[in-house]
């Protein structure tokens, strides 16, 4: 407006946000948006109302929505509202993205499998991942030569029970299942289990790549 205000609008030039802000940021979907009034940012609803206005920093990310966390930076570091925020795949980005965010506490099991649904991996987790290592469930299967990265170093294999890709576990030219390996995984299992206490408020965090090559996110709580 004439006051160098900002407002928002939908396509039909239907007033959404009043134009009162110096300056509006990010918004997700129809109903959150981090905008700047007097100097400080705040996070607000469509109306108006505020969600979230002082105990930060810096607004970095809504997390899918309101109820699924706020990333925010306070005194220069990362912080949300969960105690713990979980690594459950699909692939290795999605630890990387949170090691990213400082918000990476413990390595898991599922840092660095590929494949298997969403449903299966829930499913490792409410049974304390039963017949997750099962050496004659594994089956080596060999490399896609067109594919953009590859891991050099390690075979790989897959699990027929589960239907996870093992892509950066196994060392070439072993051709079994190892003890260092299970070894580890059981380190893993050992850290989400010291993890998983009653009252903790958890995130679980899945990224996936879809065909177009962009990123879609799920949480769960």
């Amino acid at each position: 407006n004439q006051d160098s205000k900002y407002g928002t609008v939908d396509i039909s030039a239907n007033q959404i946000l009043e134009a009162k802000y110096d300056e509006i940021t990010n918004t997700y979907g129809n109903d959150l948006y981090v905008v700047k009034q007097a100097g400080k940012q705040i996070l607000i609803k469509k109306d108006g109302t505020e969600v979230l206005n002082n105990g930060f920093d810096e607004i970095i990310e809504i997390l899918k929505n309101a109820e699924n966390g706020v990333i925010y930076k306070k005194q220069n570091k990362y912080e949300n509202k969960y105690d713990v925020i979980y690594s459950i795949g699909a692939d290795c980005g999605c630890a990387g993205n949170l090691k990213r965010f400082k918000l990476r506490i413990t390595s898991g099991p599922f840092d660095w499998l590929f494949k298997a649904s969403l449903e299966q991996r829930f499913v490792c987790l409410m049974n304390d991942f039963a017949d997750f290592l099962n050496i004659e469930d594994f089956e080596k299967f060999e490399k896609d030569a067109n594919a953009k990265l590859q891991d050099n170093k390690h075979d790989y294999y897959f699990n027929t029970k589960t239907g996870f890709q093992f892509l950066h576990d196994f060392p070439i030219h072993i051709n079994r299942i190892g003890a260092t390996t299970i070894q580890v995984y059981c380190t893993y299992f050992v850290s989400f289990r010291h993890i998983n206490v009653i009252g903790f408020c958890y995130l679980f965090y899945r990224d996936e790549r879809v065909k177009n090559g962009t990123c879609t996110n799920s949480f769960n709580e």
